[in-house]
């Protein structure tokens, strides 16, 4: 049994904890302590709550900016070798935003929007990976400790298939190329709803994620089954352990 020191760099806090619930399941023969890294925690309110990088995919890309602008290669980086694995997270969705979206005003490239047909969701995920690798400064794949997380077209799909893949067998049909499926969750009654829909504006309720973090754990093996990006998600953190 190994004791891992994992890192992530996610969007917000309920991305967190649906990626927590699947290391859960994929380390479950080992032990590990997950560092989140991005978005910082703040006691101040001007964002949110978060720090100086701000949340959202905007806040993962003013992270990897702020790691290159330590002026050294990322092997070299004394504090990246501190984490056996780095997860860096976005939606895939946000292959379809401008950086004007997240408040980016000067990006490094002008490479968003990368969106491409779907089915299938590789080529779209195969962009937004060269996108992330621009923001880095790199120009091939990543190297450890980096793990990249896409999920499509966000974690929800991933917490739709836990929670009712198996009694709602027609939102399995395509679910990484769906754009609906967090207001799929927002007409979910009160009691169970993960999502709630103000005038258009989607709050997703910490609590009720962290609720159903266990069923999400427990049903990670189907949630493979049914999205790619998962079952690779998986298969890259099998192969760093």
């Amino acid at each position: 049994m190994s004791d891992y020191r994992i890192g992530i760099v996610v969007e917000g806090t309920t991305d967190r904890i649906v990626i927590e619930s699947a290391l859960n399941k994929i380390l479950r023969e080992h032990t590990y302590t997950l560092i989140q890294l991005q978005p910082e925690v703040s006691d101040g309110l001007s964002r949110g709550g978060f720090g100086p990088t701000g949340s959202g995919w905007g806040g993962v890309y003013q992270w990897c900016r702020q790691i290159v602008n330590m002026d050294m290669a990322l092997a070299d980086n004394l504090f990246l070798q501190k984490f056996d694995i780095i997860i860096i997270h976005l939606d895939a969705d946000v292959a379809e935003k401008n950086y004007s979206d997240a408040n980016i005003k000067n990006p490094i490239k002008k490479d968003l929007p990368c969106v491409q047909a779907c089915p299938p969701v590789s080529p779209t995920i195969q962009a937004l990976e060269r996108v992330v690798l621009g923001w880095l400064n790199l120009k091939e794949q990543l190297s450890h400790p980096f793990v990249m997380c896409i999920p499509s077209k966000c974690t929800e799909a991933w917490v739709a298939i836990a929670l009712y893949g198996a009694d709602e067998p027609k939102i399995l049909l395509e679910i990484e190329c769906h754009s609906n499926i967090e207001n799929y969750l927002a007409q979910k009654p009160a009691r169970e709803r993960l999502i709630r829909n103000r005038s258009g504006k989607m709050k997703k309720l910490t609590q009720k994620y962290s609720e159903k973090s266990g069923q999400i754990s427990s049903q990670w093996d189907y949630i493979t089954q049914k999205c790619n990006q998962a079952d690779r998600f998986t298969q890259q953190i099998v192969v760093m352990m």
